[in-house]
């Protein structure tokens, strides 16, 4: 997918920070093979540069980095965190900008389900069962809330073929028809038509920051989803006041709308303006890369989505995931689900 293709584009590229050794070797080396030369032109000993050659190699320095990277490494391995190599941990040091996901890696992935607001002439049981079907593979929050909603109503999932991930949802055929769930600006760019009651009851939900999903069917919305946003984890706020002591700066990214993004940013002590909300997974990717540029860079993510993200920081952390594609793009992984541990 363009997501995994994206996730090798910025893995691919060389680390904007170099280890302090490789900074060191990178002016040490040509001096010391230069001065060699030198001495042996102006001397006239070529014994002599062989010497200096011997000598000057920086075997003591250059044990001196792996070590200390080996015992760093198993310190956080025993604590439950697991890094690619030292260089990542040098990097981590160096971060002055804290890029956070929001669902699942701030809060704990389980929203509950608000309301079902339903086109006319549509039941309940269609929309349920038709949105379990859609989201019957996938991991996303919202999908498992929708699940236990329709298990509840014993609403059974009609069978969907063709899955693929969109841009800010799911879609698949239904008989011959495409059906869709996922977020609002994405069904109005595949040209799909909400009724203004369903753009209301959107747009209410957004206002009180609450998920909003819709679910179509051909070109037409049958229903809209409204979803209460997750609690925070435990220890959420102790890292955001952890970093606002070191100085380091914390910005939120989120598929989620802006007014439920900027409502946890409000809890955590985050100005709005650092809160970013209807952003997509390559928006995610691209902000991310952007702010890289200027500064050293951790994203720490759970999902699918984040996983370009994660590739385009200097340090990406994967909270809590089993996605193959997050563990490849990640330089840290914390299986524990708790982003502060």
């Amino acid at each position: 997918s363009n997501l995994i293709d994206r996730v090798h584009t910025y893995r691919d590229k060389p680390p904007r920070l170099q280890s302090s050794v490789e900074l060191f070797t990178k002016f040490w080396v040509p001096t010391v093979l230069l001065g060699g030369f030198g001495v042996a032109i102006f001397y006239g000993e070529w014994m002599m540069m062989l010497l200096l050659w011997v000598v000057a190699c920086p075997c003591a320095l250059l044990l001196a980095a792996p070590i200390p990277h080996a015992t760093a490494l198993s310190t956080a391995a025993h604590q439950g965190v697991i890094a690619r190599g030292g260089d990542v941990l040098e990097r981590t040091a160096r971060v002055d900008l804290v890029l956070l996901d929001k669902t699942g890696t701030l809060t704990s992935g389980k929203p509950r389900l608000n309301s079902l607001v339903l086109a006319d002439g549509v039941s309940m049981l269609e929309a349920l069962s038709l949105a379990a079907g859609l989201e019957a593979r996938s991991n996303h929050p919202y999908a498992s809330t929708i699940m236990l909603a329709a298990e509840s109503e014993e609403a059974e999932p009609i069978e969907v073929k063709s899955l693929a991930d969109g841009v800010a949802g799911v879609s698949g055929k239904s008989g011959r028809s495409i059906v869709r769930l996922g977020s609002q600006e994405w069904l109005n760019s595949e040209g799909i038509n909400i009724s203004q009651p369903l753009q209301d009851a959107a747009g209410d939900a957004r206002s009180n920051g609450h998920g909003v999903s819709i679910l179509s069917k051909s070109n037409d919305a049958l229903a809209v989803f409204t979803f209460i946003n997750d609690d925070l984890r435990v220890g959420v706020k102790s890292l955001i006041n952890e970093f606002s002591e070191l100085g380091i700066a914390v910005e939120l990214l989120s598929g989620d709308s802006q007014p439920a993004v900027e409502a946890l940013g409000s809890q955590l002590g985050i100005d709005a303006k650092y809160c970013r909300g209807d952003i997509d997974p390559d928006g995610k990717a691209i902000w991310v890369e952007r702010r890289s540029q200027a500064l050293c860079t951790l994203m720490a993510g759970d999902g699918f989505n984040d996983a370009a993200a994660l590739a385009a920081a200097d340090v990406g952390v994967a909270v809590g995931s089993g996605e193959s594609v997050n563990l490849d793009a990640a330089d840290v992984l914390i299986p524990s689900n708790d982003p502060g541990f």
